[in-house]
């Protein structure tokens, strides 16, 4: 059982450490809240973004007026 466990998690640090793995994204969170549309949020990644961005999450609430998106920048 212990040869098992130890099997287990050397199994698991290997495939933690990938030597040419590419650098993580920087996600950025942005605020549009108001009766402002995704429009808004949108002007404000170009703005930071001007090669371009991916969207990684929107949230919106509609009874506290709030939108919030996630996006990196494209390299």
């Amino acid at each position: 059982m212990k040869k098992l466990l130890l099997v287990a998690m050397l199994a698991s640090l290997s495939a933690c450490s990938t030597p040419n793995a590419k650098p993580s994204r920087e996600w950025i969170s942005v605020n549009c809240n108001g009766f402002s549309s995704w429009d808004k949020c949108n002007e404000k990644a170009k703005a930071y973004c001007p090669n371009g961005f991916d969207i990684g999450s929107k949230e919106e609430s509609l009874i506290e007026q709030k939108r919030i998106m996630q996006f990196a920048c494209k390299p």
